[in-house]
């Protein structure tokens, strides 16, 4: 049985990688790289490290759009016309 210590560290590393997972992509996507923008939109769709939010993941498929990015256009598309249905 792991100590309380190791369970602490373990807990501890859980929560920085969880930050840096969702930080790392807010970071490049805010800095215009479309693959990140597009990697925030799902991860704020399926609420991987965040909250679910489809109203964000539309806003960062939309950037990702604009930046030529094909499959962000799709979902976006696809998950507005869910919203509003």
């Amino acid at each position: 049985m792991p100590s309380r210590a190791h369970l602490a560290e373990i807990s501890a590393t859980s929560r920085s990688y969880n930050y840096l997972r969702c930080v790392c992509p807010a970071k490049a996507a805010e800095q215009g790289l479309a693959d990140a923008a597009l990697n925030l939109g799902m991860m704020y769709y399926h609420g991987y490290g965040l909250p679910k939010d489809y109203k964000e993941a539309v806003n960062w498929f939309t950037k990702a759009a604009e930046q030529g990015n094909i499959l962000a256009a799709t979902l976006r598309d696809e998950l507005q016309k869910g919203i509003t249905e």
